[in-house]
């Protein structure tokens, strides 16, 4: 009999800790937790869990009354190592937060849509910030990620639009899709040298940027990367990057110039459509069509040369592009499609380098009366650099007819004196001859 009475008191007992240890984790889980430790400081109340190595705690839920906050670095004697997934997202009253060192990942949606918060101090051990961990965090307009971060994920920052200059880490090697979408308080941006790639829609709508660095090691630029960046006025691409992709540079509205690396090999739709202020574009000889609306809207383009590698010219490729007055056109070309110089109605030469039988072979689609009512210009030859004499070819005779020329014995067209001035600092001297004869050996 007292064995059972014995039991039975052992029973009562462990029903009620296990009672009491229910109620002391429900007071402080969220709607997105179910079960964890409880752990209280200064701050508020956490739920914490011990992370799949048993090294550390990671933060996984808090009760959302506080506005100003400190995670603690260390419960029960272990280090605190990680803001879980959801952690602290949707935290209405969250205002500040403070990160303690031993934290080293931030995970997805962590803080994702706490629009209150707008002080965040990340700490120098941190290394990855998760998928949207601050998206949609519109308050924030201070935060410095530190130079231990290696993984930034996609669309971590997206729509915090209040966030005016952020420093990137020299660790970062990628920036993944989205993560600055939106972020329209953002004004200059340099990219550290180790990134090689740039995800999509990257820097979306980041419409107050004005200029951007992008490093050398690039070789990925994604699509729509800086669609609408509609304040960024100059870029350089460097030589890496391989493809323009998909309305890339669609709607940057004040980008005026540019040119594209030798590297660049293809060109897709719309990549540079509504660039109404890009007054001149270098095209490398590479692409092998110019895609489908390219540089529609391109208002204020006068000119431009189509390289010799091109053979078709799709649909909208000119569509509205009204200041276009000229445009050199390679033999290699076999089609233009239906609309491709729509409303172009001030272009009035056409340099096409092969002959007028050859233009005549060109399969030109319907509404395209712009270039078929222009001058065409055949068997024209292109402006080239060392070409003195104009025959389209680089030699000896070159560089006799400058020396003729400096000596006072010919004298020069324009056209002649633009080829001849090799070194661009528009005087004729020995210095050309000697650029001259370089080109004529490289080309051999």
């Amino acid at each position: 009999m007292k064995k059972i009475v014995s039991a039975l008191l052992t029973a009562t007992m462990l029903l009620s800790v296990t009672a009491s240890t229910t109620l002391s984790v429900s007071a402080v889980t969220t709607d997105k937790i179910e079960s964890g430790l409880a752990y209280t400081n200064e701050y508020g109340k956490w739920t914490y869990e011990l992370t799949a190595s048993g090294d550390g705690y990671k933060i996984i839920g808090y009760d959302k009354s506080m506005s100003d906050i400190e995670v603690p670095s260390f419960i029960d004697n272990l280090p605190v190592v990680e803001i879980s997934d959801f952690a602290l997202d949707y935290c209405d009253n969250l205002t500040s937060i403070t990160i303690p060192d031993s934290v080293t990942a931030i995970g997805r949606m962590a803080f994702m849509g706490s629009t209150n918060l707008s002080t965040v101090n990340l700490p120098e051990g941190l290394i990855t910030i998760g998928d949207s961990a601050f998206r949609d965090c519109s308050s924030i307009d201070s935060i410095t990620i530190p130079s231990s971060v290696t993984s930034i994920g996609n669309y971590a920052f997206r729509n915090c639009s209040n966030i005016p200059s952020i420093t990137l880490p020299n660790g970062l090697t990628t920036i993944g899709e989205y993560v600055f979408y939106n972020c329209t308080g953002l004004t200059s941006l340099t990219i550290p040298d180790n990134v090689t790639s740039i995800g999509n829609s990257a820097f979306r709508d980041c419409t107050n940027i004005t200029s951007i660095t992008i490093p050398d090691g690039l070789t990925y630029l994604g699509r729509r990367a800086f669609y609408n960046c509609s304040s960024l006025t100059s870029l350089t691409i460097p030589d890496g990057v391989t493809s323009i992709l998909n309305s890339t540079f669609y709607n940057c509205g004040n980008l005026t110039s540019l040119t594209l690396p030798e590297s660049v090999t293809s060109i897709e739709e719309y990549a540079f459509g509504n660039c109404n202020s890009l007054t001149s574009i270098t095209i490398p000889d590479g692409p092998t069509s110019i895609p489908k609306g390219a540089f529609s809207n391109c208002s204020s383009l006068t000119s431009i040369i189509i390289p010799d590698s091109v053979s078709a010219i799709d649909e909208d490729v000119f569509y509205r592009c009204s200041n276009l007055t000229s445009i050199t056109i390679p033999k290699s070309l076999t089609s233009i499609a239906e609309d491709a110089f729509i409303h172009c109605a001030n272009l009035k030469d056409v340099y096409y380098i092969g002959s007028e039988e050859d233009w005549n072979s060109i399969t030109i689609g319907a509404n395209n009366y712009y270039i078929e009512n222009a001058t065409i210009h055949y068997n024209y030859i292109p402006p080239m650099a060392g070409d003195v004499n104009v025959d389209g070819q680089l030699g000896v005779n070159d560089v006799l007819y400058l020396l003729k020329n400096i000596v006072g014995a010919t004298a020069l067209t324009d056209r002649q004196f633009a080829n001849a001035d090799v070194s661009g600092d528009g005087r004729l001297t020995l210095l050309d001859a000697i650029l001259i004869q370089r080109l004529i050996l490289e080309a051999k």
